[in-house]
């Protein structure tokens, strides 16, 4: 039950926010990316982890503008469901970061709307995922990378 009221509350938040994102014409790259654009755009930062299901992490995050990585992670994959994607929750091996992969035009993606991880990570392959680093995070001087175990994606080598 509990379940189900925050699947019917996120489907009518979705539609409200994709009916303003997404044009008539879009091919499906063009809508994740603006589905993308709109999370990194729209949604806040804030330091609050709360790894409960990713449905009701969508649900506070695109409620309230804001959370950590699984809001990002929560309400990317929310928008690119409703949108008609199939997702995969992308998680590091220490489960301390979340993203989004996704399958558009019949391939798996990256998608990571998180900042503070440097520039745009929008549909990287898994061998560029897996060579990312970015050293401008000042809370992170060693670097961030993704430590991803993509044995576990059998998905992923399709």
């Amino acid at each position: 039950p509990l379940r189900a009221l925050f699947n019917t509350e996120n489907d009518d938040i979705c539609d409200l926010i994709l009916k303003t994102i997404i044009k008539d014409g879009m091919d499906d790259k063009e809508k994740a990316y603006a589905i993308y654009r709109w999370v990194e755009d729209s949604i806040t930062y804030i330091n609050k982890p709360d790894f409960r299901s990713w449905q009701e992490g969508a649900y506070d995050a695109l409620s309230t503008y804001s959370g950590d990585c699984y809001a990002f992670y929560s309400s990317l994959r929310a928008l690119l469901e409703r949108a008609g994607f199939k997702c995969l929750e992308g998680v590091s091996i220490s489960k301390d970061h979340y993203w989004v992969i996704a399958c558009i035009d019949d391939k798996w993606w990256h998608l990571d709307a998180t900042p503070g991880w440097g520039g745009e990570r929008f549909m990287l392959t898994t061998g560029e995922l897996l060579d990312y680093a970015y050293y401008g995070n000042k809370k992170y001087k060693e670097g961030l990378t993704y430590e991803f175990d993509p044995s576990v994606y059998p998905e992923l080598s399709k």
